[in-house]
């Protein structure tokens, strides 16, 4: 059995318990011979459904016999120290009214080591008086933020006081310089309209320089732009020529050779099947320069196959592993890019060979939304990106420089990423659709 012992208690218990009596909450504390003593008389609300707790002698599990089993925890949760908080689950008991009343008992050990048992009734007179309780803790922090409020604005008063002040003083100086201005008015209004006109003759000028350096830069951009056509078109011709003129001239050349073998003896067929060989090789020769020169794969099989024909050549002419990539989509450019496409694919495998010191190379063709994206990339040498030589060559090739601008001509850029020890990947990007 546990019986009640009452003792005076100080003010801040008092308030304390008073805050517990308003959220429903019953607290006794558990004295060294176990019996429970309420830390504050026991509210009304209690009472009037349980009378028979307000007895001197009352027995709490008597009254409440919900919590003898539950002290049986408590007991061994108190002596045990097993943690700080143990909770019971809610029950139902009748009151004196007949009105059933919802509780929950919770034992504690507080940071004290005292051990305390709390009873909380729940229910919807328990949310309304939460509620309450909330409402005054929100009041409270209003009325709190309406001082501050209200301190901030006597703050702002005081300094809009200083600023009026301030203003007062400026107005009264602005005064003073402007009686000031006034006197000397006619020669400041001179000096200033001389210069005034002086920066607009600059500016005009700085105009027209603008102007005339764009126009300039579109001139030289149009020019690039007829030379590489030229050059293409200068070097078709001279390709065909080579092929027409030259390559049928050696064809008929070792036709002749072998009817000449015929009638010829050992020595002379001997003689006559070197000159053979020399002329094969230089017909080997003529066609690889007709399709250096050319670019015959290019207007018969489109960019895309004119590029995979070009990786394939190299690879078999130079012994480095050569493999090229295509997504398979429409990359539509106008002949001139795609010339220029070519031309700078080139010029990136040959620079592989003669710097990268790599024993691969790829080359990928993707479209990107209305980008047409060319890279080659390889697993040689590198350098550092930082310093890519975007300088005319002095030897007038078509390097890094070239590239990038005949890029920007197009609408178009020129990336390269590259590390010192791990390869080198320069990408050329190109809008689609465009026109000569």
């Amino acid at each position: 059995m546990h019986r009640l012992v009452t003792d005076p208690i100080d003010d801040r218990q008092l308030e304390a318990l008073a805050v517990l009596d308003a959220l429903h909450h019953i607290a006794w504390g558990r004295q060294p011979n176990g019996e429970l003593r309420p830390l504050a008389p026991l509210p009304d609300w209690l009472t009037r459904q349980f009378p028979g707790l307000a007895r001197a002698d009352a027995d709490v599990e008597l009254e409440l016999p919900f919590l003898e089993a539950f002290l049986v925890d408590a007991e061994r949760f108190w002596q045990q120290r097993s943690g700080t908080v143990l909770r019971s689950d809610p029950w139902t008991q009748l009151g004196e009214t007949g009105d059933p009343c919802v509780f929950e008992a919770t034992a504690v050990v507080t940071s004290n080591g005292d051990e305390v048992l709390l009873v909380s009734l729940l229910g919807a007179e328990f949310a309304a008086r939460r509620q309450a309780l909330q409402d005054a803790r929100e009041q409270r922090l209003a009325y709190e933020d309406l001082c501050r409020a209200h301190d901030d604005l006597v703050q702002a008063t005081t300094r809009v006081e200083r600023l009026a002040e301030q203003r007062h003083a400026a107005i009264e100086m602005l005064r003073r310089s402007r009686e000031d201005l006034e006197n000397g008015a006619a020669e400041q209004t001179v000096a200033l309209r001389d210069l005034a006109d002086r920066l607009q003759r600059e500016v005009d000028d700085h105009a027209r320089t603008n102007a005339e350096l764009v126009e300039h830069q579109e001139r030289l951009r149009a020019m690039a732009e007829r030379i590489l056509v030229t050059e293409a078109e200068e070097r078709r011709r001279v390709a065909e020529f080579v092929h027409d003129r030259i390559g049928q001239n050696l064809a008929a050349i070792k036709l002749k050779l072998g009817v000449a073998k015929q009638s010829a003896d050992d020595a002379g067929r001997e003689r006559l099947a070197a000159i053979g060989q020399l002329i094969d090789e230089v017909v080997k020769d003529t066609r690889s320069v007709t399709a250096e020169l050319g670019t015959p794969a290019l207007y018969e099989l489109g960019l895309v196959e004119a590029l995979r024909d070009h990786v394939e050549r190299f690879e078999v002419a130079h012994g480095v592993t050569a493999t090229f990539e295509d997504d398979g989509a429409d990359k539509p450019l106008s002949e001139s890019a795609e010339l220029f496409v070519f031309q700078a694919v080139n010029e990136l495998l040959h620079n592989v060979l003669k710097h990268s010191d790599a024993a691969e190379v790829r080359v990928h063709a993707r479209r990107e939304g209305r980008i047409v994206s060319i890279s080659v990339a390889d697993a040689g040498v590198g350098f550092e990106a930082r310093g890519a030589d975007f300088r005319v060559s002095s030897t007038g090739g078509f390097g890094l420089f070239n590239i990038r601008e005949r890029a920007l001509h197009f609408g178009g850029d020129c990336r390269v990423l590259s590390t010192p020890g791990r390869g080198t990947e320069v990408t050329l990007n190109l809008p689609l659709a465009l026109t000569d």
